[in-house]
């Protein structure tokens, strides 16, 4: 199962913030020269809403040994590169990203199953520029990239604007929330097909200033 979880970790790249990870049955069906085995995907981020995405991956046997995990690295012919020196990692999204998550679907493309032009591995991410406050998702046919363009799926203002019509005493106790939100984190259960088979169904949470309360947000989306 993926999970979305927030996880500090002081090394030697200074403040190392995992955010996304996702269980693999064989790491190999999926990574060139990677172990036969089970283990888990990693998408993670250093400063808070500044920073790029990474991505890594370990052998379950080794979770617990972060020194141990493999970093992209980059890419030479389509083949992905690996390390496990930290500082010769390169970003897989460069953007100004806060919380994120990360599924695959649909699922008969994971692990592996891939065809030309299938993107199954999905990013949500919260991006705050001037202006702007919402969530996002890129796609990519393997987890460490090239990921497309950013797709809009929750504009936060939008709906703090709508919110505060409804309680606007809320924005008279905190003015200075201003649209701010957190999120959006989803699972591979709460993707599904539209009824008409022409899109996908997308649910995920996201959580406002005022109120201060965790919204379930349903999207619906198409290539």
């Amino acid at each position: 199962d993926e999970m979305a979880r927030s996880v500090r970790w002081d090394g030697d790249w200074g403040r190392f913030k995992v955010n996304a990870v996702m269980a693999m049955d064989n790491l190999s069906n999926l990574i060139q020269g990677g172990p036969d085995g089970p283990g888990i995907l990693i998408w993670h981020t250093g400063r808070y809403r500044a920073s790029d995405v990474y991505f890594s991956y370990a052998a379950e046997d080794d979770i617990l040994d972060p020194g141990s995990y493999m970093h992209f690295a980059g890419a030479t012919s389509g083949v992905a590169e690996w390390t496990q020196d930290l500082a010769l990692a390169v970003p897989v999204i460069m953007d100004f990203v806060g919380e994120l998550s990360a599924v695959c679907y649909p699922p008969e493309q994971c692990d592996g199953g891939t065809g030309e032009g299938d993107t199954p591995y999905k990013v949500l991410y919260h991006l705050t520029t001037i202006g702007q406050s919402g969530i996002v998702m890129r796609q990519a046919e393997n987890p460490w990239g090239p990921y497309g363009d950013k797709i809009p799926l929750f504009d936060c203002f939008a709906k703090q604007r709508e919110l505060d019509e409804l309680a606007p005493e809320a924005v008279i106790m905190m003015p200075e929330a201003g649209g701010a939100c957190y999120g959006g984190f989803t699972h591979k259960d709460l993707w599904h097909p539209t009824p008409d088979s022409t899109g996908t169904r997308i649910q995920f949470n996201v959580s406002m200033w005022i109120p201060y309360k965790v919204l379930l947000v349903q999207t619906e989306w198409s290539e």
